[in-house]
C-alpha cells in the first residue's frame, strides 16, 4: 500500500482518498480481506468496534508522516490524527459493507473537499 501511495505523500487530502480507494480494491481482491471473517460472524457494534480498533495502528503507521507535514503547513486548525484515523476507518468500513465502484467512491469523497477541483 505504501509504495502505491508514495506519489501522494505531499498532498494529504489526496493521500487519504487514495488510501480509501486502495483499501477497498485490496478488500475486493482478497474476498473481503481482514474484515470478512469478523463481519461474517455478525454485524454488531462489538464487531465494528473491534475492527476499528484493530485497524487503527495500521492507519497510524501509514498516515503519521504525511499528516505531520500537512499539519505543519496548515497550522493548529487541522483535525487531530486520531480524528482523521477514526473517520477514514469508518469510511473504509462503510465501503466494505456497502461496496461501490472506485469512480463513485472518488465522487463521494469529493463532497468532503468542496474547494478541491477535479
Amino acid at each position: 500500500m505504501r509504495r502505491s501511495l508514495g506519489a501522494f505523500e505531499d498532498n494529504f487530502e489526496t493521500y487519504l482518498e487514495e488510501c480509501v480507494c486502495f483499501s477497498v480494491r485490496y478488500l475486493d481482491r482478497h474476498n473481503g480481506g481482514f474484515h470478512h471473517t469478523y463481519l461474517a460472524k455478525g454485524a454488531t457494534s462489538e464487531v465494528f468496534t473491534y475492527i476499528l480498533e484493530n485497524i487503527a495502528p495500521m492507519w497510524r503507521d501509514l498516515l503519521a508522516e504525511p499528516y505531520q507535514r500537512y499539519a505543519e503547513c496548515h497550522g493548529p486548525s487541522v483535525a487531530s490524527l486520531d480524528s482523521v484515523i477514526a473517520l477514514i476507518s469508518r469510511i473504509g468500513l462503510a465501503y466494505c459493507l456497502v461496496p461501490t465502484d472506485e469512480r463513485a467512491i472518488r465522487e463521494q469523497l469529493a463532497i468532503l473537499r468542496p474547494n478541491h477541483r477535479r
